[in-house]
């Protein structure tokens, strides 16, 4: 059974929809997810991404924000998840991440347990 936290992913990507089912999928083998996702999709051929990332979200409790900027840029990206996130926990991720089964249960507990602001990773791709 997966556990769930109150937290907010937010992950832009720009036409690489392999890269980021791949990463998807890695998040989801985990023992724990954050219940919001919210995908920056700067692609030409975004609702196609959308429709895909909708059928493999669809089993799990994960609300998924779908969202395409007016111009592609990283930065633009970030803060537009930040404009939309529903949780305090904000976990930032590139579209080429490998998780381990526990990286978000680890992230979410170092973040309640005092007044952290950032964990940062090396991802291993």
């Amino acid at each position: 059974m997966k556990e769930y936290f109150e937290a907010t992913m937010i992950i832009p990507t720009y036409n690489r929809l392999h890269s980021l089912l791949d990463t998807i999928n890695s998040l989801l083998q985990g023992t724990s997810l954050p219940l919001q996702l919210i995908i920056v999709d700067q692609s030409p051929d975004f609702i196609e991404h959308k429709n895909q990332l909708e059928d493999l979200l669809g089993k799990t409790r994960i609300e998924l924000l779908f969202l395409h900027p007016d111009y592609p840029s990283a930065t633009h990206a970030r803060n537009i998840g930040i404009d939309d996130a529903k949780f305090d926990i904000l976990i930032f991720s590139d579209d080429d991440f490998d998780y381990e089964k526990e990286t978000i249960k680890n992230i979410y507990d170092y973040m309640i347990q005092d007044e952290y602001s950032l964990v940062a990773s090396l991802n291993k791709r």
